[in-house]
């Protein structure tokens, strides 16, 4: 009996004061852990901008209260989400922005007074704003209204065209004075025997009789004559006056597009044709 009581006593005692007052601490209380801030990536501060050293509770340039690193984190974390919601927002509502423009012409040749169209591809292929500016270098010599561009007088130009978000293309413009290119109807038609062409390409001179032989006549002038006359689009009626031409008639003339023909005969030199520039 004594020694069960004692053992009973032993276990009482041990509940109430021992062995339990000991583990309660370990079973119901949380863990203390102290927090290594230098083990943390670097905290900074939002307001002005200084690094949080280990231990300080105040940040030393602006004096703003802090509390451990786990507290300032989030906020970081809140404003860089802030940021990058914004940022893609902005990008959906302005759509994609053109890479590039380009024109279908790099260079391009036009006569006084008359146009020529410029058109052009912008990539990517879905740019949301293709929404484009024309302009010109010089509107003496050109201009440009909506990729048409106008030859005003004889010169080069530069016509630019741009996209709202600033990408570019050009292209070099050469005026030309108005009127036929005598200087290509000469290659083409005629041959140095019997004809020439000014240098600036201002007129053609054809003769039948370069020679001044009584009664000779340069077939082949004669027919590069009639091809030039059709090549310039000039009536038939025109090679009619011609071939009724005589010598009493003296200088007769004829107007086209953007020039003038002039002709003489007389039987012992041929009959002489002048094509000149009007403008």
């Amino acid at each position: 009996m004594n020694e069960r009581g004692n053992n009973d006593n032993f276990e009482m005692g041990t509940d109430e004061a021992g062995i339990g007052e000991i583990a309660a601490p370990f079973e119901n209380e949380e863990p203390v852990v102290e927090e290594n801030v230098s083990e943390e990536k670097p905290v900074f501060c939002v307001k002005c901008g200084a690094k949080l050293e280990y231990g300080q509770k105040f940040f030393p340039s602006c004096g703003q209260k802090v509390g451990t690193s786990k507290k300032v984190k989030p906020v970081f974390g809140a404003i860089v989400a802030v940021v990058i919601i914004a940022i893609v927002g902005f990008v959906f509502v302005r759509g994609k922005q053109a890479k590039e423009i380009t024109l279908n012409k790099s260079s391009m040749t036009v006569k006084a007074g008359e146009s020529a169209d410029l058109s052009f591809t912008i990539n990517p292929e879905d740019t949301k704003d293709k929404t484009v500016s024309w302009s010109t270098s010089n509107e003496s010599i050109a201009t440009v209204n909506g990729g048409k561009v106008t030859g005003k007088n004889e010169g080069d130009c530069v016509i630019t065209v741009s996209t709202k978000n600033g990408k570019t293309d050009t292209c070099e413009i050469t005026v030309e004075k108005a009127g036929p290119d005598l200087e290509a109807l000469y290659n083409e038609y005629c041959e140095s025997s019997f004809a020439k062409v000014a240098s600036d390409g201002s007129y053609l001179y054809v003769d039948t009789n370069p020679s001044d032989e009584d009664d000779k006549l340069d077939y082949a002038a004669y027919l590069a004559i009639k091809e030039l006359n059709e090549a310039l689009g000039l009536p038939e009626s025109v090679n009619n006056k011609m071939d009724k031409t005589r010598s009493m008639d003296g200088i007769q003339t004829e107007s086209g597009d953007g020039f003038e023909v002039s002709w003489t005969y007389h039987p012992n030199k041929g009959m002489e044709v002048t094509y000149s520039l009007t403008n």
